[in-house]
């Protein structure tokens, strides 16, 4: 990982992925962000939160190392075709993270009001079993769209692997 902290923000680049995401510890109330964390042997990553508690995070121990869940986000680029209407009859995600639900949040404004879809629980077993395909369905229409998944544990690493959306040209409401 290549980490950035500009102004109390910290963005991480995966060399492996080739993705950026960030990374911040949410307490009750105001995010405080953590700070950069300092790597040790066995996979294991040290970090400080706000509180000045030090805390750590590998395959076996899943959580903020205090026994907090951690809410994972992956948000998908926006989906638009020059104002047209587009069709979503279905979306796959292929995870790895056991049973812990996984929540679709839809925008139709670009990303500034989320609504939520019904959360989907899979019946998963351990870490390390093989990942899951979800799928949700009739997905509605939009001229601006952008999908956002949710899924919260203490227990299990979650990973999005992979993600596949099915979109088609829509002018009309129904089969149009």
């Amino acid at each position: 990982f290549y980490l950035l902290s500009v102004g109390g923000m910290i963005s991480v680049y995966d060399l492996t992925t080739g993705l950026w995401h960030e990374r911040a510890y949410v307490v009750a109330g105001p995010i405080a962000y953590a700070s950069l964390p300092q790597f040790a042997g066995g996979g294991t990553i040290y970090m400080m939160d706000g509180n000045g508690l030090i805390w750590f995070q590998n395959l076996i121990n899943p959580n903020d190392g205090t026994g907090n869940a951690i809410t994972y986000t992956r948000i998908c680029p926006h989906v638009s075709d020059h104002n047209q209407w587009i069709k979503y009859p279905r979306l796959e995600i292929d995870w790895d993270g056991g049973g812990a639900p996984v929540t679709l949040s839809i925008s139709n404004n670009g990303g500034r009001n989320y609504y939520s879809r019904a959360a989907i629980s899979p019946s998963g077993g351990a870490y390390g079993d093989d990942f899951t395909t979800l799928a949700w369905t009739q997905l509605g229409r939009s001229k601006d769209r952008v999908f956002k998944v949710q899924a919260v544990s203490s227990t299990q690493l979650v990973r999005f692997i992979d993600a596949r959306l099915w979109a088609n040209p829509g002018t009309r409401r129904g089969l149009g």
